[in-house]
């Protein structure tokens, strides 16, 4: 919670600092991404799409100059999904934003999560080379398709 708590915060704060075509701008491209994301369809934890929009969002990472390190999150009926975790450099950690890239099986997961996929990709964007600052892409949050108590990529990270 205090992770969603501090993208929220982030984003808030760079959308209250930054010029309106900049906030116009980056609703753009976090739309493209919801689009991208929605488009491949149900992003069950561990399946082949999960797989496909972690590379969807590795890649516009790479364009922000960042490489993921992949967590990998074992699931409890079987098979993996994934953590990707990129981080800024410096020390000491000074924020930590979040999204989880699973959905459930019902639907394409446009609200949950790909808008906050898409966020966490602009709050990246905005803030640039900050140092100390740990983006991560969770897998594997969607309990009642995990059977899982816990949200286990958050418990992994």
């Amino acid at each position: 919670m205090l992770a969603r708590a501090a993208a929220c915060v982030c984003a808030g704060a760079l959308l209250t600092a930054a010029p309106a075509a900049q906030v116009d701008s980056a609703g753009i491209r976090a739309k493209q991404t919801v689009r991208a994301l929605a488009e491949l369809g149900p992003r069950v934890a561990g399946s082949p799409t999960e797989r496909r929009a972690a590379r969807v969002v590795t890649k516009r990472f790479a364009k922000l100059g960042l490489s993921p390190i992949v967590q990998a999150v074992p699931l409890p009926r079987g098979g993996a999904s994934r953590n990707l975790v990129f981080r800024t450099g410096g020390r000491p950690l000074r924020a930590i934003v979040v999204a989880h890239l699973d959905g459930v099986s019902a639907g394409p997961a446009a609200n949950d999560n790909g808008s906050g996929v898409g966020a966490l990709l602009e709050v990246a964007r905005g803030l640039g080379d900050t140092q100390g600052v740990l983006y991560a892409a969770l897998g594997a949050e969607e309990r009642v398709m995990t059977g899982s108590r816990l949200h286990l990529g958050s418990a992994r990270l």
